[in-house]
């Protein structure tokens, strides 16, 4: 016996985003650790990302290979007006030029504060979020797989 059918993407997409006119859509369900909006896909294994689905669904299929970029720079937003295709380079160039590429410099100050944290209790997910820096990275330094002389 199987239990209640799942409802199609198509309404479920529709039930997670919050349109506004002119705005960004924001998602209103499960996001990713990097804050894009994921959704199931009736066909794919795993959850897939909401903006792309939001392109597939009103503009039309994403060549292979390609990324679907924001212009908006919100990583939930789901507006298609927003949304635009580009290569890996052209994505990361674009994080660049508004200066949110994940891969940054950091200060020394920023590594004892995550050790200090870490020392204190504090979860890896915490200081990342407290810090704006990628839990990866909050694990390496705080278990001095990084930063080893420091």
């Amino acid at each position: 016996m199987h239990g209640p059918k799942r409802k199609p993407i198509e309404e479920r997409f529709l039930e997670k985003v919050i349109r506004k006119n002119g705005e960004c859509w924001e998602w209103d369900g499960f996001r990713s650790p990097a804050g894009y909006g994921m959704i199931y896909s009736n066909i794919s294994k795993g959850p897939i990302c909401a903006h792309r689905y939001s392109y597939e669904f009103y503009k039309g299929p994403i060549p292979n290979g390609m990324y679907v970029c924001h212009k908006c720079d919100n990583p939930e937003c789901c507006n298609p007006d927003h949304l635009f295709i580009g290569t890996n380079s052209e994505n990361i160039i674009d994080c660049l030029k508004k200066n949110r590429h994940p891969i940054r410099k950091l200060k020394l100050w920023t590594v004892l504060e995550i050790r200090r944290l870490y020392e204190e209790g504090w979860t890896f997910a915490h200081i990342s979020r407290v810090l704006n820096q990628e839990k990866s990275n909050v694990r390496k330094i705080a278990l001095r797989q990084t930063w080893k002389y420091v």
